[in-house]
């Protein structure tokens, strides 16, 4: 059986080695980067030496090394993302940011190595000393953003706003494009392709500034050559009617799959989600799921016909984004035909929104003022968005016509006529929309956002209306607080600072649902500030968050889960969560939440197992049966979430047992021959956990036929997921020569002295 302290010092070490390996693949924020790994460096040969003399850690000091990890999987990711293969220009945008999760990382691995009892540790004085100059060498760091990547940053701050404004200057584009080495179009293309994985990847509300970025490079593109219009207008080249989107009939640029199995452009079918519809436009399916499936081979297929053809590869339809009302030039006639005769006629007026999720913050890509209720007439549908061709024109709607229809929301024009609710009007940008569903007062909270002077007041002004005895009052000052730290990194600072975060714990307890699910939502928001957290948990939060979590609506549970994920992104809250009592009622959004919900339960749950206190808690309540139902259904898009829980529940018996006994083997398996890269790993580190503790779990992974698949890991897959594929060929090599298979520990020390000494280019590839 392997020793827990064993397990703990093979992860940490595990973890140093591949930040170690990742430093050549490192192109952006070099000396930041190099900074913290040498510090890694001093201390990993004491870790190699505790890992080697085998003597038992006290028990004071497992959770310090458990801890230790957490930082080390966090300095993982953040090296991972300043390499090759990411986008330039947002990397750029982020320095900032960038510089101060590195100081924030080399201060919790300060703060941890503090913690570490090395007097009642039975260590050499060489290795103290090691551990102890890391320490100081760690304490001493200091990062800072050199002046180029500084004006860079601001540079991308000024055209972002520029672009809000439709100001951008052409000669100014040109300028910093050249700077950051995008002068080209191939370069462009490339940089284009990276912001689009950026967009997919994180989950962080970054949605809208990456497409703002993708938008301001189209800008330098969005005319085609000339011989390439000439050709597709002169020679009159059919397109394929497979490369068509059934919404628009123009070439897709982003080809999505629903649940139908029906291909769309991105942009219209997500219009068509978020208008509250569940059936798939083409075929009237109800559809099981809303998630949008890229379609790699159609997008390809695609490519290739352009290149083919001498066609300029489509641009990404133009979304509204001033608020103006935009008609596209030809309805889809046989859509129209086909859908809207048999449709049902909705009225034209939002009368309730649909759920919103943690995504207003933690994906980004989500519109929380989505329509409901009747199914849209198609032409309604397609309002709002089209590929603009060069020299179209937008009819917009008149200041007066836009008054009007707010009335409409917000009750004070019922009378209107029913042409003033033409679905024509439906269609606006987020932020006009987000006025409408406020009605009357949404007037006054973007007078805010575009007056400094006045800001301070009105926060608060809101902040004391929290307190009011009227609950229209309340409701009003939660909803504007919750879009205020929605979209500004600085208000959440400010509100913050005006005493918010209080009255806003105090109506988690609310008995308006409303209210209840605003307030949830402006502590989330709120809580992307690191400063912040500490004040939530310190005002209380933690037990009424696990209230709403429990008994909310869908939308309030949601956000309770997301918020409870960001303040357990702080080490030292994962144990006072856990113990609090959230575990049970995330693993019950985990059981029967929305696919937003289970997400955002996943994520916490993986946040909160890292703390060794609530491995056992966690596999408790039941969360590996429905971990393992969300690995077996990859439409979900939650795989990878899934599988990263299930192998840290795999590091305690309880948790091995219960893998096994709840399918987990085969679904593992499966993610090694079909999953992504990082699901790979993940599932082959819970395999050999797996091999390496029980024999009857062994065979049963030897039974399912994984040794092929293995061999492939090991030649193709990441670092990480090269050494565990490695590891667990080795197991079953022993055991078919009859050899007692060595521990974990002794695994992974033999295969760590052989890279020493014979490491090749293919053992040691970064990961990209």
């Amino acid at each position: 059986m392997v020793m827990e302290d064993e397990v703990i010092l093979t992860d940490v070490s595990d973890s140093m080695h591949m930040l170690l390996l990742a430093r050549e693949s490192v192109k952006f924020q070099r000396s930041s980067v190099h900074s913290l790994l040498a510090r890694i460096k001093m201390l990993k040969p004491a870790i190699d030496y505790l890992r080697e003399v085998k003597i038992p850690l006290p028990k004071p000091a497992l959770a310090p090394f458990q801890s230790l990890n957490s930082v080390l999987l966090r300095a993982r990711d953040a090296v991972e993302e300043c390499s090759v293969g990411r986008s330039k220009i947002f990397l750029m945008y982020r320095c900032h940011e960038i510089v101060v999760g590195f100081q924030e990382i080399a201060g919790d691995m300060c703060r941890v190595i503090e913690t570490i009892p090395l007097s009642s540790m039975y260590i050499s004085s060489h290795t103290r000393s090691q551990i102890e100059h890391c320490h100081q060498e760690l304490r001493r760091l200091k990062f800072t953003i050199n002046a180029r990547d500084s004006q860079l940053a601001d540079e991308i701050a000024i055209l972002l706003k520029d672009f809000g404004r439709s100001q951008v200057n052409p000669a100014q584009l040109k300028r910093f494009l050249e700077e950051m080495e995008l002068g080209s179009l191939e370069t462009i293309a490339k940089e284009k392709a990276a912001l689009e994985k950026e967009r997919e990847s994180r989950e962080d509300g970054a949605a809208a500034v990456i497409d703002k970025l993708t938008s301001l490079l189209s800008m330098t593109t969005q005319d085609p050559a000339p011989e390439k219009v000439d050709s597709v207008q002169q020679q009159n080249i059919p397109i394929p009617a497979d490369f068509c989107c059934p919404l628009s009939q123009q070439l897709m640029s982003d080809p999505v799959i629903v649940a139908s199995g029906q291909t769309y452009e991105r942009a219209y079918i997500q219009q068509w989600v978020d208008r509250g519809n569940r059936t798939c436009p083409k075929t009237q399916q109800v559809i099981s799921h809303t998630n949008l499936i890229p379609n790699y081979t159609v997008k390809a297929l695609i490519a290739n016909w352009c290149e083919m053809h001498n066609v300029p590869l489509p641009e990404p339809p133009k979304v509204d984004e001033l608020g103006e009302l935009i008609t596209p030039s030809k309805p889809p006639p046989q859509l129209l035909e086909q859908d809207v005769s048999s449709g049902t006629k909705g009225s034209g007026v939002e009368a309730e929104s649909l759920p919103v999720s943690s995504s207003e913050m933690v994906d980004g890509n989500h519109d929380p003022e989505q329509g409901g209720g009747e199914e849209p007439d198609m032409r309604s549908f397609l309002v709002g968005i089209q590929h603009k061709p060069s020299g179209s024109s937008r009819g917009a709607a008149s200041p007066g016509s836009r008054r009007r229809f707010s009335g409409e929301l917000s009750g004070d024009a019922a009378s209107d006529s029913l042409e003033e609710k033409s679905p024509r009007f439906l269609y606006r940008n987020r932020k006009e929309r987000s006025r409408l569903k406020l009605g009357g007062n949404s007037e006054k909270l973007f007078d805010i956002i575009g007056n400094d002077e006045n800001k301070e007041s009105k926060i608060r002004s809101l902040i004391q209306d929290l307190d009011a005895p009227s609950l229209d009052l309340q409701r009003t000052a939660a909803a504007e607080l919750r879009l205020l730290a929605k979209n500004n990194a600085e208000d959440r600072i400010r509100i913050a600072n005006a005493g918010a975060i209080k009255p806003l714990v105090a109506l988690l307890s609310s008995a308006d649902p409303k209210v209840q699910e605003d307030s949830v939502t402006s502590l989330l928001n709120l809580s992307l500030n690191d400063g912040n957290k500490h004040d939530i948990v310190d005002s209380g939060a933690i037990p009424p968050l696990i209230s709403v979590l429990s008994e909310g609506n869908p939308e309030a549970r949601q956000n309770a889960a997301a918020t409870l994920f960001s303040l357990s992104v702080k080490q030292e809250y994962t144990a006072l969560i856990g113990a609090s009592g959230a575990i049970p009622p995330l693993v019950e959004l985990l059981k029967s939440g929305t696919p937003r919900g289970k997400k955002d339960a996943a994520t916490a749950l993986f946040n909160l197992s890292i703390c060794h206190d609530n491995k056992n808690k966690v596999v408790k309540a039941g969360a590996v049966k429905p971990l393992i139902d969300l690995i077996c259904e990859p439409r979900l898009g939650m795989v990878d979430k899934a599988v990263a829980v299930v192998t840290n529940l795999s590091t305690v018996s309880e948790g091995r047992s219960a893998i096994a006994e709840d399918g987990g083997i085969p679904a593992l398996v499966e993610v090694v021959e079909a999953g992504s890269q990082r699901g790979k790993e993940h599932a082959a580190a819970a395999l050999l956990t797996l091999c390496s503790n029980s024999p009857r779990h062994r065979a049963m992974i030897f039974n399912e036929g994984v040794t092929p698949m293995l061999h492939i890991l090991s030649q193709t897959g990441t670092a990480r997921g090269k050494e565990k594929a490695s590891a667990l060929l080795r197991i079953f090599r022993e055991q078919r020569n009859g050899n007692v298979p060595r521990s974990h520990h002794q695994q992974q020390h033999h295969q760590q002295h052989q890279r020493e000494v014979h490491a090749s280019p293919a053992a040691a590839s970064p990961r990209y």
